[in-house]
């Protein structure tokens, strides 16, 4: 037996006594099905109410204990339901229902007023089905108000209840926190199973395959998509997280290494095969106040990558994540250690180590330690092949021209100055096999580097203006002009 009244609570409920009360009734119709000769019968010799036991981590263990020793009153919210039953409705086109609510909890906020016919105590019937019984018209009166305002005018036998699914549809809004196209994308009933593709990876030693589970058209994908969507729009990002290469180079340029480390890559093995639901759930538990309000569903942040750098017992140089790689900075003496530390986390989660004094290659960059600075450089994948759209396929240049710009993007932004030569030799090489004409490859390339370093030179002026400096900045062509004007008037002239 699963008895559902316990899910709505908002909070852990601690050393509150709880008490069931099992309340059987006379028969056993609505529950048996048998022969009239032989009368069935149930004995109940045992009941047994099986609670959820929490057991917290240590963190939250100690805030719980301050909570409990301080005395003070914990807050639960949950949601109460007080059902009334008419066994025996009267023969008659109006009638008057008189019903008392005098709860010490709150004011009731919804009224949800149903009918039935011939379905109580009746195995063969679903009593979850309502039936209409030609309604035509229902109001609510509290004290000297009363609603709905106007009559509803109902006629189910010409299908005129619209009204009745609107206010059907407004409840589920205010209840459940989703609009009626939100519930007509969840209640997808069909659906095939997921498809299980592999990848060979060519590039990696024993060339190991890498799982690839597509869950679109399954049936838990639209619920999935919808859990995510909430999710992601409410939870705010891992300080570590990154989005793209870009990001990464942005954040640590600069970055020197004051002691002896190494560059390390770690990646899950075979992750959304083992994502575990426990630790799901958990992580969503410990984010549920960023989600409070936009839903209307509650739960009362720390991620697993958090809590193992917790658990490695120093802070590394830098740790980023993009989805289930991660990079780092260690210390030398400390590289198993810290591959031991993240294996421990969960037994069916475990980690790839990749690690190298000098470099280390993450998403398209290549991380390299020259004399304890950071440096950048754009990096390919070994079973990169260079090809790209061909220039005489038939599609519009823009096509073609965003191709140049992207890796031209690329070899500027991802690399220091001193790779930029090699990196637009291999973009020219690499579009020329492709059949890109050598004076449109130039252009393009001129073009967009006009618009990097334009856009590079705004954000320098920009951050030293912030600090107080005067800036005099001027195209070339125009200082020229200017400086034989100004000649007489201007001795010292220093361009920033």
């Amino acid at each position: 037996m699963l008895l559902g009244f316990c899910e709505d609570y908002k909070r852990v409920v601690v050393n509150a006594r709880h008490e069931l009360i099992l309340i059987r009734p006379r028969n056993d119709y609505n529950c048996l099905v048998g022969n009239p000769a032989t009368e069935p019968e149930i004995e109940l010799f045992k009941v047994q109410w099986r609670m959820p036991h929490v057991a917290l981590n240590e963190i939250n263990k100690l805030s719980m204990l301050r909570a409990l020793e301080s005395g003070r009153y914990l807050s639960i919210s949950f949601r109460s339901w007080d059902l009334y039953e008419y066994p025996l409705l009267q023969n008659t086109t109006k009638h008057s229902w008189a019903v008392k609510t005098a709860t010490q909890l709150e004011k009731p906020r919804y009224v949800i007023f149903a009918l039935q016919t011939g379905r109580k105590n009746v195995m063969s019937q679903d009593v979850s089905v309502f039936d209409d019984c030609n309604l035509s018209n229902v109001k609510v009166y509290l004290n000297s108000d009363f609603y709905p305002y106007g009559d509803l005018n109902l006629d189910f036998g010409k299908k005129g209840y619209a009204v009745l699914f609107d206010m059907y549809a407004r409840f589920r809004k205010a209840y459940y926190g989703i609009d009626s196209f939100e519930y007509k994308i969840l209640s997808y009933s069909g659906g095939i199973l997921p498809r299980a593709y592999s990848l060979p990876k060519i590039h990696k030693l024993n060339c190991p395959f890498r799982l690839i589970i597509s869950s679109i058209d399954s049936l838990l994908y639209v619920l999935a998509t919808f859990i995510h969507d909430v999710i992601s729009k409410n939870v705010p990002k891992s300080v570590y997280n990154i989005d793209n290469s870009f990001q990464l180079v942005k954040r640590l340029k600069g970055t020197r290494f004051e002691i002896e480390h190494v560059l390390i890559s770690m990646d899950v093995v075979s992750l959304f095969t083992n994502i575990l639901t426990d630790l799901a759930i958990e992580s969503i538990d410990k984010r549920w106040n960023f989600v409070r309000d936009k839903v209307n569903i509650s739960k009362d942040e720390f991620i697993l990558g958090v809590q193992a750098l917790e658990a490695l017992g120093f802070q590394p140089l830098f740790y980023f994540r993009y989805v289930n790689d991660i990079v780092m900075a260690v210390p030398k003496n400390l590289v198993n250690f810290t591959l031991e530390t993240f294996n421990s986390l969960h037994d069916r989660l475990k980690f790839a180590l990749e690690f190298d004094d000098d470099k280390i290659n993450f998403l398209d960059i290549t991380i390299i330690n020259n004399n304890n600075l950071i440096e950048f450089n754009w990096y390919h994948k070994p079973t990169y092949l260079g090809r790209y759209l061909k220039f005489l396929l038939i599609h519009p240049l823009s096509q073609k021209r965003g191709i140049i710009i992207y890796k031209t993007d690329r070899a500027f932004l991802l690399s220091d100055p001193k790779y930029h030569q090699q990196n637009f030799e291999r973009i020219v090489s690499t579009l020329l096999k492709n059949d890109y004409p050598i004076d449109l490859i130039f252009n393009t390339i001129n073009a967009r580097l006009k618009i990097l370093i334009k856009v590079r030179y705004n954000r320098k002026n920009q951050v030293r203006k912030s600090r107080g400096t005067v800036l005099l900045g001027l195209y070339y062509l125009i200082f020229q002009k200017f400086q034989m004007n100004s000649k007489e008037l201007v001795k010292p002239l220093i361009l920033n």
